[in-house]
């Protein structure tokens, strides 16, 4: 059975798509700009590509703070924001004073002229609507002299308001099929799988039934690393979607 947690969901790919979303939001970051969003649906590597923009962000120097709101209320979310910049919370803190809290230790890194970055993933996934959350977060950047940022990351774009006040939108697109092949050749051979083996109609399946999503191309690899492991001959169309066919239902 395929394990869908074996997947290094950190094992990042450049490509033009991803890197030109990460190029935009440390541009965003970089100018001064004091929110932005990043949208695109499930599986084209929103989460990869937060990560990899926090990685560069701390290359630069700046402070991150990193932090998933999928299954959050906003007292949970702010619960948790407060726990990513080490403050000190009272199990009984109330949404006002989790508010006061954030608030008193974001201004005073930013009066100490400390640049910092808070990336917000999956908030469309929230347990209720955390705006309020980012609300606060973006009038804290807009009094911090330019040393608050905020990222916000959904699979749609998000309240009409947000999106006003948002400097730029990152829209995530699919792969081309040229690059998700390019893909699955770097992913297979970083997997120790026999890449030679693979005709042309096989590579064509794999990027037919990845759908440019680099999360479901990941599946895809592993499927033919299993195959590959097992066929002594050719890995075509026919055999690639065949074990998709059989596996497919076993990793999701």
């Amino acid at each position: 059975m395929l394990d869908r947690f074996a997947q290094q969901k950190d094992w990042y790919f450049e490509s033009e798509v991803q890197t030109e979303a990460v190029n935009r939001l440390l541009y965003v970051v970089e100018n001064g700009e004091l929110f932005s969003l990043l949208d695109g649906r499930y599986g084209t590597g929103r989460s990869t590509v937060l990560q990899q923009t926090a990685t560069e962000l701390v290359r630069c120097g700046r402070r991150v703070v990193h932090l998933n709101a999928a299954a959050l209320d906003c007292r949970s979310t702010l619960w948790h924001l407060c726990g990513a910049l080490s403050i000190f919370t009272p199990a009984d803190a109330q949404l006002a004073e989790l508010m006061t809290l954030i608030r008193d230790e974001l201004m005073a890194r930013a009066h100490c002229e400390h640049q910092t970055v808070v990336l917000l993933d999956d908030v469309d996934l929230a347990q209720e609507d955390v705006s309020s959350v980012l609300h606060l977060l973006m009038s804290l950047a807009e009094t911090s002299d330019g040393r608050i940022h905020v990222i916000a990351v959904a699979e749609q774009p998000i309240g009409f308001s947000l999106q006003k006040r948002s400097a730029l939108n990152v829209s995530l697109q699919p792969l081309r099929e040229r690059e998700a092949i390019e893909f699955a050749v770097r992913r297979l051979t970083c997997l120790n799988c026999e890449v030679a083996s693979i005709n042309e109609t096989g590579w064509r399946a794999i990027a037919d039934l990845g759908q440019g999503l680099p999360g479901q191309l990941l599946r895809i690899c592993q499927i033919v690393q299993v195959v590959a492991s097992m066929q002594s001959g050719p890995i075509d169309a026919a055999l690639v979607h065949n074990a998709a066919d059989e596996l497919l239902p076993q990793a999701a």
